[in-house]
């Protein structure tokens, strides 16, 4: 089994990494699944029940991981849902409002009044605190007098944070929940309905300073958002106009020394439309399936399991002034088969960059394979 938490050195500054090309031999990855009805379709609290029954499979094409590093997490309900940005209308009473709010989630008091740099952007600065927001209800504030860029030979552990909680220690857990009470504030300040949760945590020593970041995934009515695009796209996704949303695990705090230094919340994002789904595929169905359409040549490994969202639109930059009208993103719910690659996370990605998964649409069974090879 693939470590969970790496000490090695990595960077900082790779975290957020662009798609590339996948191969010729990833581009015919996508399987339906027919009779789908007829696999195991429970209610969304009903998900996990049949998981023994699974580690009780044998199953040829994969090996499942191991039971007990699989965070069950629990849902009351599942959506297929349509969502889209905050203030799209780059509205300017939408910026002076929140500034002040912000600034109050964050326990900041800044002099002076705030500015706007040009559209889509507003800014307030003194001499203790930078202060930005953006279209799309991003916010970023950094404390000037703390802040102190780490590179990545000042990286000295780098660990997924919610499923083994012994490996933090007294200051990581604390910024752990301070990141996350700042997060609930910030969202309700930016009218965000999704939620945030800490996932991956760094920590840096530079100049005999402690930093820690803490990233958070979004989640939608309690259940995750997968956090980034792979690193191989393939024709299924290439041949959409709009592309995939791309949900890095973009808020984030630091901290130097247990104060905090910066943070910044990533776009927000409100509800359009939803539909509550009385039955999804669940974890054995997902599990049969795959052991019934992935090709024989298949022999994977996965280093988790989850039930995620998968977004579906485009991922809109919140400094850029034009897209057009399409900025609505499509959430399908999906089992993800995930494998780690140690090699790109010890040179410097993180939880955010799955470089490798299969999923299972929890409504029509289709598999969809992002990996080298293999079909």
């Amino acid at each position: 089994m693939k470590k969970i938490c790496v000490t090695t050195l990595l960077s900082l500054g790779l975290l957020l990494t662009a798609c590339t090309q996948a191969p010729e031999s990833v581009k015919s990855n996508n399987h339906e699944t027919k009779d789908v009805n007829k696999a195991g379709m429970v209610s969304a609290e009903n998900v996990w029940n049949d998981l023994d029954d699974a580690y009780n499979t044998e199953y040829t094409k994969f090996k499942l991981p191991e039971k007990n590093l699989i965070k069950q997490e629990k849902f009351d309900e599942i959506y297929s849902a349509k969502v889209t940005y905050t203030n799209v209308e780059d509205d300017e009473n939408w910026y002076l409002e929140r500034i002040p709010k912000f600034e109050e989630a964050m326990g900041a008091t800044v002099s002076g009044e705030p500015e706007k740099k040009k559209k889509c952007c507003y800014d307030h600065n003194d001499e203790n605190y930078t202060v930005l927001l953006t279209r799309y209800g991003c916010g970023n504030i950094t404390l000037k007098k703390l802040w102190e860029s780490t590179q990545m030979s000042d990286l000295v552990k780098s660990c997924i944070i919610n499923r083994n909680e012994d490996i933090l220690d007294d200051n990581e857990t604390n910024a752990v929940k301070k990141a996350e009470e700042l997060s609930k504030k910030t969202n309700k300040v930016f009218d965000n309905e999704f939620e945030s949760v800490p996932v991956f945590l760094q920590e840096s020593i530079k100049n005999s300073n402690t930093h820690i970041r803490v990233y958070l995934q979004s989640y939608y009515n309690g259940v995750g958002i997968y956090p980034a695009s792979a690193i191989y796209g393939d024709s299924d996704y290439t041949s959409d106009s709009n592309g995939r949303a791309v949900m890095y695990i973009k808020h984030y705090a630091d901290f130097k020394n247990g104060e905090l230094e910066n943070f910044n919340s990533g776009n927000s994002y409100k509800t359009i439309d939803k539909t509550k789904l009385d039955n999804v595929v669940s974890f054995k169905s997902a599990c049969d399936i795959l052991e019934k359409e992935l090709s024989s040549n298949m022999n994977m490994e996965f280093d988790d399991v989850k039930l995620w969202y998968e977004p579906r639109g485009k991922e809109l930059d919140g400094t850029r002034e034009d897209y057009g009208e399409d900025k609505d993103i499509y959430l399908t719910p999906k089992w993800y088969f995930l494998m780690y690659d140690n090699t790109n996370l010890v040179n410097g990605y993180s939880y955010a960059y799955y470089v490798y998964y299969v999923t299972v649409d929890c409504v029509t069974g289709e598999i969809h394979v992002i990996m080298p090879g293999g079909n």
